[in-house]
């Protein structure tokens, strides 16, 4: 969609809105191949940018489903965001998570099923979302996506028959959430379930659908979506932070004669929450990272995104609402801006060692110094081996002094260089879905008002004037 300088200074114009539908490819984590031809143009509305790229894929629904969690756990945040919806009677974190869920009805076909995002046949060039040349197409319809789909429609259903006046609007998402889950039955192969190409596990399949399943069932008490949920049950190690929101609407549900399964889903939902905490009371910088501490997992941001381990503390919260839940999820934010041995904030614009390079194509190339504040970018990523593939980032890797590999701590292998992915890159889905949730979260139970921050730099937020 088109940003204006009502509502940011990192203003851009429409950009992507045509792609092609095409049925070449199924696997979602696949670039298209050259010479896709360009048939069946159609405009594409609303979704997220991955990060350094301008694609759109299934897991970005994940985001829109922390979302819609945000909104479950605190309904009156109001419309304080300015965003283009603000003042449309919906409270703004709804919307946005409606805006995220938009691109994939647009990608729903007829019979329900739902196609696998949008991609190019390669990564965006040097340049903002604008300018960008390449050509964008559809992926085919896939069961995964599907089944995601039907999850996070049913539960924005359920949510917006809440909401005055938007009664049509949730029957339309129930109804599209049962098409995609029917389309998604009758299928018999499992198909794509992640982005990184050739992946494809029963698994992953099987939680997407008991999440589906409980979605569905919250919104319409229909015992065949009951016990498609108790089919997977066994799925959700309490432990497995990812998997929570495979529950989350059973915990929910307000039908009596599921009172024991949802009771069941509530307590894999504390259980994960009291384990967080106790790992976090474990570890001497007070996060709850566990495993992540070791060496050659400090990357892609699981060493330093400290509040997504929270989401088990944000959930429990909404059914126990204890003040140590509250000081779970705000010691995992201390970590990511900086109680950590390099001091430095992984979260552009905020404290005083802040990113100033993120892989993000709109901060880098526009006519504004500073780069988009509130990116949650991966930071440190420690390596022990030479690097000897022909990757872009060997050079960082092989020529820093200190060197990387003997002589550097795994919490400062860092370089402020943009096109190093895997420190100064984010995902919408991997880090800026949780990131959202989990200091909405903390504004949320704080009662303190939203202040207006719009025409201020970074460096005038109240957080960073007060510490420089």
């Amino acid at each position: 969609t088109e940003l204006t300088t009502n509502y940011t200074p990192w203003s851009h114009e429409m950009a992507h809105r045509i792609v092609y539908k095409v049925d070449v490819l199924e696997d979602w984590g696949l670039k298209f191949p050259s010479g896709t031809p360009q048939i069946n143009a159609f405009e594409l509305e609303g979704g997220w940018y991955d990060a350094g790229d301008f694609d759109r894929r299934p897991v970005h629904l994940l985001t829109v489903g922390h979302l819609l969690t945000l909104h479950e756990i605190l309904p009156n945040l109001g419309e304080t965001l300015n965003i283009p919806e603000s003042g449309n009677g919906i409270p703004d974190i709804l919307d946005e998570a409606l805006f995220g869920l938009r691109s994939f009805e647009t990608l729903q076909e007829d019979d329900g099923g739902v196609r696998g995002g949008v991609e190019s046949t390669g990564h965006p060039g040097f340049t903002g979302a604008a300018d960008d040349a390449f050509v964008y197409w559809t992926y085919t319809r896939n069961r995964y996506t599907s089944y995601e789909f039907a999850s996070v429609a049913a539960h924005a259903s359920r949510l917006l028959a809440d909401v005055p006046g938007q009664a049509a609007r949730a029957t339309e998402l129930r109804d599209r959430a049962i098409r995609a889950w029917n389309w998604a039955e009758a299928q018999t192969t499992i198909g794509t379930t992640g982005p990184s190409g050739n992946m494809s596990s029963e698994g992953s399949l099987n939680r997407t659908r008991m999440s589906a399943a409980g979605s569905l069932f919250a919104l319409t008490n229909n015992t065949v979506y009951r016990d498609a949920f108790g089919e997977h049950e066994g799925l959700i190690n309490p432990s497995y932070w990812q998997n929570l929101y495979g529950v989350w609407s059973m915990a929910n549900a307000q039908d009596s004669n599921v009172n024991t399964l949802r009771d069941r889903a509530r307590t894999k939902i504390l259980n994960s929450a009291n384990e967080y905490i106790s790992t976090l009371e474990g570890n001497a910088y007070r996060n709850g990272l566990g495993s992540q501490y070791s060496d050659e997992n400090i990357a892609w941001g699981n060493g330093t995104n400290g509040i997504k381990y929270a989401l088990p503390a944000i959930m429990a919260y909404h059914f126990s609402p204890e003040q140590r839940y509250v000081d779970a999820v705000s010691l995992g934010a201390d970590f990511q801006l900086g109680a950590h041995p390099s001091g430095m904030s992984w979260m552009t614009g905020l404290g005083i060692k802040t990113p100033e390079y993120p892989l993000h194509l709109i901060s880098m190339y526009d006519n504004i110094t500073e780069p988009v504040p509130g990116l949650p970018i991966n930071g440190p990523s420690a390596r022990r081996s030479e690097c000897t593939s022909n990757y872009f980032g060997c050079p960082v890797y092989n020529g820093f002094t200190p060197n990387f590999m003997t002589d550097v701590p795994a919490y400062h292998t860092y370089s402020p260089w943009a096109r190093m992915a895997p420190m100064n890159e984010f995902t919408v889905w991997t880090d800026m879905g949780y990131t959202t949730l989990g200091y909405g979260f903390l504004y949320g139970v704080s009662g303190e008002s939203a202040q207006d921050l719009s025409g201020l730099t970074p460096s005038q937020y109240p957080l960073n004037a007060l510490t420089r």
